[in-house]
């Protein structure tokens, strides 16, 4: 059964647009991250699950009953929703029980102190914590003080508004699987806002691709990972290549010659992605289809910028590769750039037909 449901939900401010026909539908227990760089809607379309905006158009329903839309508007605090944004929004003046506890109406003494001790179990936070004040507490401390205040109101929905942003890398983590773990336990529907590639990868079942207002793809991290459908998607979800390609029937000609696909209905122009681990560079003794221009070394790993002749295609390009440094290459060597599966047939951005990408910006792949 469906936790949330979004059915064309569209939401402007003024003359801007900011949210358009959005279709989602997120199962109850799993986690759905919304993905999307700045300005693409995602803050918005949370603000619009937890009521405290209003659709222009479409509905929202929360576990089959509808909250907002068609003439109905079930107020926030009625919508059991809670919400942890990047701040974390802690009382600044209050304790740490006094802040979990602010949800919890008028519980005894004792049994609000149990309640909290409870909650600060469930956030991997010591007991001894709740007579500090948030100052007192690191950020990620922060934090997971502020996803126990939230689940004292014993949510059936999780939102988190971009929640570890502001934490550095190492807190950022230790953080993260924290609090992914604690919700997990309690199988709550979660929904998490970021413009975080990995973390978008690696925190939910579900991942929603929004851009512009428009809800690009969805699907799982692994799918969307593997087989994005726009050029956008492709390169915002990691390192890739992408090179314009004419595609036929299993196979396309590109920069690399003519290579392998996955099933498409595409014909004609289009592109071609390649992931990091689908590339492999080989020095050649007897020529090869690509001459290094530019060797990088960074320790475990050695980025090399190669340019390919694309002999077969009439299309050359620059591309950097991430390899390993065992590949003893230098400036001016040629070598074999080949694939190690069928590359992935992508479309141009459907806000921007136009798009033909360059072939003397260097694409950045790993591998």
């Amino acid at each position: 059964m469906s936790a949330v449901e979004l059915d064309r939900v569209s939401k402007g401010f003024g003359q801007i647009a900011v949210l358009n026909a959005v279709n989602l539908s997120i199962l109850a227990g799993s986690t759905t991250v919304i993905v999307g760089a700045s300005g693409s809607g995602k803050t918005t379309l949370l603000r619009l699950i937890s009521g405290f905006e209003m659709p222009d158009s479409g509905t929202i329903s929360l576990s089959g009953e509808r909250v907002a839309g068609s003439g109905k508007n079930v107020p926030a605090h009625r919508r059991g929703i809670g919400l942890v944004s990047q701040e974390g929004s802690l009382f600044p003046h209050l304790s740490v029980e006094e802040n979990i506890a602010f949800g919890m109406g008028d519980l005894p003494r004792r049994n609000r102190q149990r309640a909290v001790e409870e909650l600060l179990d469930m956030v991997s936070l010591e007991r001894s914590y709740r007579t500090r004040r948030p100052d007192e507490l690191s950020g990620g401390q922060q934090q997971r003080v502020a996803l126990a205040r939230a689940l004292a109101r014993k949510p059936s929905v999780m939102l988190l508004d971009e929640p570890f942003s502001a934490l550095d890398t190492g807190l950022r983590a230790a953080t993260r699987d924290a609090i992914s773990a604690t919700l997990r336990q309690q199988s709550i529907t979660t929904v998490l806002v970021t413009h975080d590639q990995s973390e978008a990868l690696s925190f939910g079942d579900q991942l929603a691709v929004l851009r512009k207002g428009r809800l690009v793809q969805v699907g799982s991290p692994r799918e969307l990972y593997f087989a994005p459908r726009e050029v956008s998607t492709a390169k915002f979800l990691g390192d890739a290549i992408v090179l314009p390609a004419t595609v036929g029937a299993g196979t396309a000609s590109c920069a690399f010659g003519i290579v392998v696909v996955a099933p498409t209905a595409v014909r004609g122009a289009a592109f071609v992605m390649f992931r990091p681990e689908h590339l492999v560079v080989k020095k050649s003794d007897s020529g090869g289809s690509a001459v290094v221009e530019l060797v990088e070394f960074g320790g475990a790993e050695v980025n090399i910028t190669v340019r390919l002749d694309g002999l077969h295609s009439g299309r050359g390009a620059v591309v950097k590769i991430r390899q390993n440094n065992d590949l003893n290459v230098a400036r001016g060597d040629r070598v074999v750039v080949s694939t190690r599966q069928p590359g992935v047939v992508v479309s141009p951005d459907q806000d921007n037909e136009n798009d033909q990408g360059s072939e003397n910006e260097p694409e950045l792949a790993t591998g």
